[in-house]
């Protein structure tokens, strides 16, 4: 995800690159910004300025061990790369469309009907 808007981040699949589409990491879902000026007796003046904004969404993505054949534990989609965003997610979706009190519920759902599973690699080998 991108970290200044200068860069525009990469797409998470290369074989469909409009696949996974969502916030990146500067998009909030609420800001606000407050800034006030005081003056004092003797030509002192004190300015101050405040900002708060919500969290920032988090790409849930399947950890990467660095190890040989990492393409065939970690590349879901099939285009080649490895720490491939959590199937049945979205990028920028923790946070947003799911809430920390579903973590466990979602990693469940991946562990108990995908995980173990034979990737696109894995398939083509076998």
């Amino acid at each position: 995800m991108a970290e200044d808007q200068d860069f525009i981040s990469n797409s998470v699949d290369f074989r469909n690159p409009l696949r996974f589409i969502g916030p990146n990491s500067l998009v909030w879902t609420n800001q606000i910004t407050a800034d006030g000026v005081m003056e004092f007796r003797g030509g002192l003046r004190l300015g101050f300025i405040t900002h708060y904004d919500t969290a920032l969404g988090s790409t849930l993505s399947l950890p990467t061990t660095g190890l040989p054949g990492e393409i065939f534990r970690t590349d879901v989609t099939g285009d080649g790369t490895t720490g491939d965003v959590l199937p049945e997610t979205n990028v920028g979706s923790l946070g947003r469309d799911i809430k920390i009190g579903d973590l466990n519920n979602v990693i469940s759902n991946y562990n108990n009907t995908m995980a173990g599973m034979l990737t696109p690699a894995g398939q083509a080998f076998v």
